[in-house]
């Protein structure tokens, strides 16, 4: 069993320690949790052997996150108010 690195929920639990094994040729991992649970996540996505290789991701997750919520708050600012009269010819 190895000391894995699981950063899928990073943005809303941080990354934590997991220990899994990686089944053969296959890039999944099964995942035991000290707190109880079980996952089945991919190897270089969610789940990384060392510690800088999770840092690295969670960076990349988190600036794609800032850039996503920037875009969102860009469309809300433009939004214009309007009123719609509901009725028959609706």
């Amino acid at each position: 069993m190895a000391k894995l690195y699981v950063t899928k929920y990073c943005l809303t639990n941080g990354v934590y320690e997991a220990e899994g094994d990686i089944e053969g040729e296959s890039s999944y991992v099964h995942l035991r949790y000290s707190f109880g649970g079980k996952d089945y996540l991919q190897l270089g996505r969610d789940v990384f052997e060392s510690i800088e290789e999770a840092k690295e991701n969670f960076l990349k997750r988190k600036e794609k996150e800032i850039s996503s919520m920037e875009k969102e708050l860009a469309e809300l600012k433009e939004l214009e108010f309007f009123y719609a009269r509901r009725g028959k010819n609706c």
